[in-house]
């Protein structure tokens, strides 16, 4: 069976192609067979439901909005630090490399790529690590790289973040999916469920569920195209469109 990439769906992608393999599974004979495989169909409904949720809730509350906004602007300036400390290691200067090299041990022990996390994960993650690079011996560190801007820049970004999750919490909502928490189940339990059908398709070589694969694979071939071009026009227009200063 295909593999989706996740990673170049969007939101509204990911939405798209999980109603569909939910319709299309739910329109085949594979949830009665005694296979199992409802109990899988089962959880990422669950998880659909929660990021269906999420996507209404993103669309329709600005304070949300803001929040994402805020995320993205953390997330930026922790990978501009991490880029920054990347250039470092080269450098020539006396003790730079040795800096770098202890303050990227600190970024690994809490995650190269924790900007990917879940908002209250990040959020963890991102203060254990400033309590670090704001104390020794990290601190010298930063500061004989000349990081300290950098790093104000993670921690403002920071800040304003979590002061608009205090904001938000002081609003009542019945609705508290966020995208961030809810997109990643969801795609944990697409792929948990597709493996399963290719296993027992594998298994057993019944001819319903060869048609089954046969059919996700179609669906999966066409939104994946979809997704590539749309992705190739977004960047292309990204590139003509001059910046207005």
């Amino acid at each position: 069976m295909r593999k989706i990439p996740f990673t170049i769906f969007s939101n509204n992608a990911l939405y798209t192609i999980a109603k569909d393999l939910i319709a299309l599974i739910e329109n085949s004979q594979i949830l009665t067979m005694g296979l199992g495989v409802e109990v899988f169909m089962n959880l990422v409904k669950i998880a659909f439901t929660n990021f269906q949720n999420a996507l209404m809730r993103n669309a329709t509350d600005p304070l949300t909005v803001a929040i994402d906004n805020a995320d993205q602007l953390r997330d930026a300036s922790f990978i501009a630090f991490k880029k920054y400390l990347e250039a470092c290691l080269y450098s020539q200067e006396e003790g730079w490399q040795q800096a770098a090299q202890q303050i990227n041990n600190s970024i690994e022990r809490y995650g190269k790529e924790l900007y990917k996390y879940g908002y209250a994960e990040e959020t963890a993650a991102l203060k254990n690590l400033l309590k670090e690079l704001t104390s020794e011996p990290l601190l010298s560190s930063v500061s004989k790289l000349e990081g300290t801007r950098w790093v104000d820049s993670i921690k403002t970004n920071q800040t304003n973040f979590e002061n608009l999750v205090l904001q938000r919490a002081s609003v009542i909502s019945t609705n508290n999916n966020t995208l961030a928490d809810s997109r990643k189940p969801l795609v944990i339990g697409l792929r948990n469920l597709l493996n399963m059908i290719d296993l027992q398709q594998q298994a057993t070589n019944k001819p319903e569920l060869t048609i089954l694969v046969e059919q996700i694979n179609n669906l999966i071939a066409k939104d994946v195209s979809s997704v590539r071009i749309s992705n190739s026009l977004a960047d292309n227009k990204s590139v003509e469109e001059p910046s207005v200063n």
